[in-house]
């Protein structure tokens, strides 16, 4: 199974400024979890996970239905990665950052 979690805004009213055409997706957020294969993750790629669903509700908006849920996720059971795209401006911006963090437990000025 398949599913596109991509929505674009064409008709509803935006409180920022998004491009309306461009897809959009939820986010993950992922906290405070001990794991070095975690840290790895690649950039962009595919992954199977463990879930359950804690909430789910049928929204019906003039005709159209949508579906809004909460899952939990329970585990990340496998993970490949895409060949790596070019990069956005705020990974880019993250190796620097890294980059900088690594001279600094050297002892280099930047």
């Amino acid at each position: 199974m398949k599913i596109d979690l991509g929505r674009t805004y064409n008709s509803e009213p935006m409180t920022e400024k998004v491009d309306k055409k461009e897809k959009h997706y939820p986010s993950l957020y992922i906290s405070d979890v001990e794991d070095k294969e975690l840290a790895a993750l690649p950039y962009e790629g595919t992954m199977t996970v463990r879930f359950c669903k804690t909430s789910s509700q049928v929204n019906d908006r003039e005709g159209k239905k949508s579906v809004s849920m909460t899952l939990d996720i329970k585990a990340i059971l496998d993970v490949e990665a895409d060949e790596e795209p070019e990069k956005s401006r705020e990974a880019k911006l993250d190796e620097i950052a890294e980059e900088v963090l690594k001279g600094a437990d050297k002892g280099r000025d930047y």
